[in-house]
C-alpha cells in the first residue's frame, strides 16, 4: 500500500508536465461547467481547470520535493554531527541553532523576505531549505546518540572501525530511515505553504498555475462556479493523504 500511495503522489505530480498547452484563454466558454470537453469545467478565462490543476500540482513538487530533500539531508548530516560531538561547543552551536529554526515561523519569513526581496520560487526554496533542516537534524541527533551508545557500536569500534567508516556503515544506516519517516510531514508541510502563500500575495507569479492562485481565484466565483475552488483543494488533500500514509504506515507491515 506505501508503494502505491507514492506511485500515485509521484504521477499527479508529473502529469502536469504534459499539459503545457492548456493555458489558452478562451472567453467564449468561461464558468462552463463540467463537460465531456472539459471534465472539471473552465475558469473565469474559458481555461480547463483540470489541467491548470495537474500543473499547478507539478509546480508545488518542483519546490517541495528539492527542499525538502536537501533540508533532511542537511539535517541528519547536522544532527548527527553534534550527536558526535555530543558536550562541545560545537554541539551547543547546534543546539541553539535548531532552537532559532523551531522558534522561527516559515511563513512570517517568507512574507517576509518575499516583501524585501521579491516573490517567486527562488525565494521560497532558499527559505524552506534554511528553516526545515531543523526537525530532521533534532530527530537525527536523537537516533545518532542511541546508536553511539549501543552495544553494537562499541564492538565496531573494538573491531577497529575507524570514525569515517562507523559513520557510514553503522550511524548513517540507522539514522535515514527514521529520519526520513519523521520528516515526512515536512514535505506535506510545504507543500501547503506554497499554497498558503500564493493567497496572501507572495508565491509564484503569474501566469504560472499554483495551487494558492487557482484557489483564491475559485473564492471569487465560488457562488457560479464552485468547480473552480474544489477541485484545487480536493487534488491537495489527495496528495497529502498519500504522502502522509507513505511515510507514516507500519515499517513492519507489507
Amino acid at each position: 500500500m506505501r508503494a502505491t500511495s507514492a506511485i500515485a503522489a509521484v504521477l499527479l505530480c508529473s502529469i502536469g508536465w504534459l499539459l503545457v498547452a492548456a493555458d489558452s484563454p478562451d472567453l467564449d466558454i468561461r464558468l462552463s461547467p463540467p463537460s465531456l470537453a472539459h471534465w472539471a469545467g473552465t475558469d473565469h478565462l474559458g481555461r480547463d481547470v483540470l489541467s491548470r490543476t495537474l500543473r499547478a500540482v507539478a509546480h508545488a513538487a518542483v519546490i517541495a520535493a528539492p527542499a525538502w530533500l536537501i533540508a533532511v539531508g542537511v539535517g541528519a548530516l547536522i544532527g548527527m554531527v553534534a550527536a558526535a560531538r555530543d558536550r562541545t561547543p560545537l554541539a551547543r552551536m547546534i543546539d541553539w541553532s535548531i532552537r532559532i529554526a523551531f522558534s522561527t515561523p516559515f511563513l512570517l519569513v517568507l512574507v517576509g523576505l518575499g516583501a524585501v526581496v521579491g516573490r517567486g520560487m527562488g525565494t521560497m526554496f532558499l527559505v524552506v531549505v534554511l528553516l526545515a533542516w531543523a526537525p530532521p537534524a533534532r530527530h537525527a541527533r536523537a537516533v545518532a546518540r542511541d546508536v553511539l551508545g549501543a552495544p553494537y557500536t562499541h564492538a565496531a569500534l573494538a573491531l577497529g572501525f575507524s570514525s569515517w567508516d562507523l559513520a557510514r556503515f553503522v550511524l548513517a544506516p540507522a539514522c535515514l530511515r527514521p529520519v526520513l519517516a519523521a520528516s515526512g510531514g515536512l514535505l506535506v508541510e510545504i507543500l501547503a505553504l506554497d499554497m498558503a502563500l500564493t493567497i496572501f500575495g507572495f508565491g509564484s507569479p503569474p501566469p504560472a498555475p499554483t495551487l494558492g492562485t487557482l484557489l483564491a481565484d475559485g473564492l471569487r466565483f465560488l457562488s457560479t462556479a464552485p468547480w473552480m475552488a474544489l477541485l484545487p483543494l480536493a487534488v491537495l488533500c489527495c496528495l497529502c493523504l498519500c504522502l502522509r500514509h507513505c511515510f507514516n504506515a507500519d515499517p513492519n507491515r507489507e
